[in-house]
């Protein structure tokens, strides 16, 4: 049994790699052999990420044009008893006219008059693709019986080749008025050649062996009056097609996308993901920590609570914002202090994106490091590096008693420490997308040799976008309001290209710190926008006058050589700035903000 489930987890990591190899080719986005293999990977996945990863195939447009998808999600539905969403998922498959249109109309019709559906799951197991009979010599494809000690990657290289083989054929499919293609039937009838092997790999994974992906829980909306599936727009959002090569991706990502984003990158996987398949209020962790921070006299000096099997000491709340509240803690072993970040509900996207940044960087992006994330049904906890020093917003505000803004030499070094933090972030296909002065640390690089200015690093990546996870030339539209209109970026409720919403935020900041308050554009007939502030006749106004054009109206075609343009304009510029001025600001942020 033992060796038995090590060959179905060898066979399941090899076949996602294949799928992954095809993700994005658009030969296979509605093959119904490609998607076959999908169904048959999620069905070994544990039980409750199989209906947010089905979904997470039309986030991707992997069979969204395939009756079969609509089929195993509506299957899936009607197990865990989603009865009503079950018609839904049907009527969005005919909506968008999958194929077989009149297949998806037979199974509707059967679900409304018997309140079951005819989905033969057999047909979606690893035994399915084993053959005890001789291979029929006559096939095109066919080769000798397969020798049963030959490499499990031998045979996935099987399946290699016939995803090649039916490209061609897939694409015929879909230009074809037919119901059925050849390649089609095939995929339901003929398996022989695919995968043999003498184990029986199709029970043991889904007995309790070492699955391949951990489970995994979601915090899903309450069910909408009218019959509308879970990820509909007005629920969880799905991505729309805004032209023949451009799709709108709706933020925040809906849980099927994370789900899969999580399982593909292997986040899920590592031991510092911490999934909890209970609530957080078994331990009454966050009913310690409303009461302990929150107005309820609990005098007691030690606060303790217990994640997994990690027990902290909580300090002090550090911040609290809309969305999460910021704890200092200490561990109970090591002693070592921590920043812990509480999110109700449970929320991993950012810690799946901070992976993300770690993994990719190949150049020196200061980001926060993070240890562990604990996933509870209701809520989560991300335990991440201490940083002591203040926010961009905390400098700025030493300076309002006097004269409400910063001096421009200052700004100056900051902005050119800001454009290289962001040209590094985008350069690995991460947009921050919520960049504001209180989400900018300033690191005192007291001790660091030749580094006297603080140095930058972007903070709180709760709303950020992995660019290459999304289709190409995608656009992105948020469906949260801006929290200052007036200032904000504007096409934040539109369509937009992922990376332009940290330009506007960009500007807005330097704005800020230039002129104490917020920043006010105008608009004229070309579209093109300009700030309402003049820029004043001794700053550096040239470059400034460029900043400001640039980042508020970036051009796909080429924004990033302006953008390299001018981060060598203010590099050159930052150069300049007298000793005296940095040593003034340094010394106030040593005595006011870092000292706290």
């Amino acid at each position: 049994m033992i060796q038995a489930n090590k060959q179905t987890n060898a066979v399941l990591s090899c076949l996602l790699r294949i799928l992954l190899l095809y993700k994005h080719d658009v030969r296979y986005k509605n093959s119904p052999r490609y998607l076959r293999l999908w169904i048959t990977y999620i069905f070994y996945l544990h039980t409750p990420l199989i209906y947010p990863i089905l979904f997470g195939l039309i986030d991707n447009r992997i069979g969204d044009k395939l009756a079969l998808l609509y089929e195993a999600i509506a299957y899936q539905q009607l197990k865990e008893r989603r009865f009503r969403d079950v018609e839904a998922t049907l009527l969005l498959g005919i909506r968008r006219k999958a194929y077989p249109l009149g297949k998806l109309n037979r199974v509707l019709q059967e679900y409304k008059s018997t309140g079951s559906l005819h989905f033969d799951v057999n047909q979606h197991t690893l035994d399915s693709y084993q053959t005890s009979n001789p291979i029929n010599q006559q096939d095109m494809h066919a080769t000798n019986e397969p020798d049963v000690n030959e490499p499990l990657k031998c045979h996935l290289n099987r399946i290699n080749l016939k995803l090649q083989h039916a490209a061609r054929a897939d694409v015929l499919r879909r230009c074809s008025k037919h119901h059925y293609s050849y390649e089609e039937l095939r995929a339901k009838t003929h398996c022989n050649g695919l995968i043999y092997n003498a184990f029986n790999m199709g029970q043991c994974i889904k007995k309790g062996g070492s699955n391949i992906i951990r489970g995994f829980t979601f915090h899903l909306q309450k069910e909408a009056p009218a019959i509308i599936p879970h990820y509909s727009n007005k629920v969880i959002p799905v991505q729309e097609k805004e032209s023949d090569h451009q799709q709108v991706v709706q933020l925040p990502h809906n849980p099927g996308f994370i789900a899969h984003q999580l399982m593909l990158s292997g986040v899920i996987d590592r031991g510092t993901y911490h999934f909890l398949d209970k609530s957080s209020a078994q331990n009454d962790i966050l009913i310690k920590l409303r009461n302990w921070f929150h107005g309820k006299a609990y005098n007691v000096q030690e606060k303790p609570i217990m994640l997994d099997k990690d027990s902290f000491h909580v300090v002090c709340q550090l911040g609290q914002g809309g969305l999460a509240d910021v704890y200092l803690v200490q561990h109970s072993e090591t002693s070592a202090y921590y920043g812990l970040k509480v999110q109700q509900p449970a929320h991993p996207w950012e810690y799946y994106i901070l992976c993300q940044i770690h993994n990719r960087k190949s150049t020196d992006i200061n980001v926060l490091g993070v240890y562990d994330f604990y996933h509870y049904s209701d809520a989560s906890f991300l335990l991440m590096q201490l940083i002591r020093n203040g926010t961009l917003l905390d400098a700025l505000n030493l300076y309002r008693p006097a004269k409400c803004c910063m001096p421009e030499p200052i700004v100056v070094i900051i902005t050119t420490h800001l454009l290289e933090e962001l040209i590094k972030l985008h350069r690995i296909q991460i947009a921050h997308n919520d960049l504001k002065l209180d989400n900018i640390m300033l690191v005192s690089s007291s001790g660091e040799r030749n580094a006297e200015f603080p140095r930058i690093m972007m903070i709180d990546f709760g709303h950020s976008i992995d660019v290459s996870a999304l289709p190409p030339r995608s656009l992105c539209k948020a469906n949260w309001l801006p929290a200052c209109p007036r200032s904000d970026f504007p096409k934040l409720n539109q369509p937009y290209s992922p990376f332009h919403a940290d330009y506007w935020q960009l500007a807005a900041m330097a704005h800020l710190l230039l002129y104490g308050t917020p920043m006010l554009t105008s608009k004229n007939q070309s579209e093109h926008y300009t700030i309402l502030q003049p820029i004043r006749r001794y700053w550096q106004k040239e470059i400034w006058t460029e900043f400001f054009q640039t980042l508020l109206n970036p051009t796909l075609s080429s924004e990033n050589a302006k953008l390299q343009t001018l981060l060598r304009q203010f590099q050159q510029a930052s150069r300049g700035v007298p000793q005296n001025e940095i040593n003034s600001f340094t010394a106030m942020l040593e005595d006011k903000v870092f000292a706290k």
